[in-house]
């Protein structure tokens, strides 16, 4: 079964974050990989400006 997404792994992307101190602020990153755990689709995102910080997983957000 094939999904049909609106995004693909290599497209760049726009990351929002809610930890304390950067709560708010936007990040370009690219998708490196898409998978689905726990049934929901997950993206691993690499962070464009900040190469040295790790990959992390995040739930997609439809823009608004």
């Amino acid at each position: 079964m094939d999904i049909m997404l609106p995004f693909k792994v290599g497209d760049r992307a726009e990351s929002r974050s809610f930890s304390l101190g950067f709560r708010g602020a936007w990040f370009r990153s690219k998708i490196s990989l898409m998978c689905i755990r726990q049934g929901h689709l997950e993206c691993l995102l690499e962070y464009l400006d900040f190469p040295d910080e790790s990959k992390q997983f995040f739930l997609p957000w439809p823009a608004v």
